[in-house]
């Protein structure tokens, strides 16, 4: 009988952690809606920063092109449009200062032309200095972005967005 129940005990003890695991966000979800597409944009250059305009679920705010970033959003949009809540992880900063971060599933995003749906982003609380500073509501980061195939014209202000790498017209020796 000792057995049967350090066996009970095990099967109840993965039916607990389970669910625990599946809460686990992958920020790199969603889906490109457009197809065979090139799509050029403006943006404003501001302190070595690239800005663009961004429809979000129809609403037009501004965000950063950066790359190095998950794609976010601010608290005031979130509160605007309510996404659903995809999970919640709690960061530190380097000085070890913990926050409970929501990420979100964004269900409608437009650069352009170029349609996106429901694509996972981090929400960022009101207090950011960089978004106040700028004037922005959040970052086209990586998590969006691996959906495209980018090229910056810093020269001419415009960034060119495709799913196919040939409709850039690169040519060996500069690309």
């Amino acid at each position: 009988m000792p057995l049967m129940n350090r066996l009970l005990q095990l099967l109840l003890l993965l039916f607990i952690i389970q669910p625990l695991c599946a809460q686990k966000a992958n920020i790199l979800q969603g889906e490109l809606v457009s197809k065979k597409f090139v799509e050029t944009i403006p943006f404003e250059w501001v302190k070595n920063k690239v800005i663009i305009e961004v429809d979000v679920a129809g609403v037009k705010r501004k965000f950063f092109v950066d790359s190095g970033a998950p794609f976010a959003i601010s608290q005031d949009l979130q509160n605007q449009l309510n996404f659903p809540v995809l999970t919640q992880k709690q960061l530190s900063d380097v000085n070890q200062n913990k926050e409970m971060i929501d990420f979100v599933t964004v269900s409608d995003v437009r650069l352009g032309g170029v349609h996106l749906k429901d694509i996972p982003a981090m929400v960022i609380k009101e207090q950011s200095p960089v978004l106040a500073c700028f004037g922005i509501d959040g970052f086209i980061g990586s998590s969006l972005m691996h959906h495209l195939i980018v090229q910056i014209d810093l020269e001419n202000k415009q960034m060119t967005m495709t799913d196919k790498l040939k409709k850039l017209g690169l040519r060996r020796k500069r690309a």
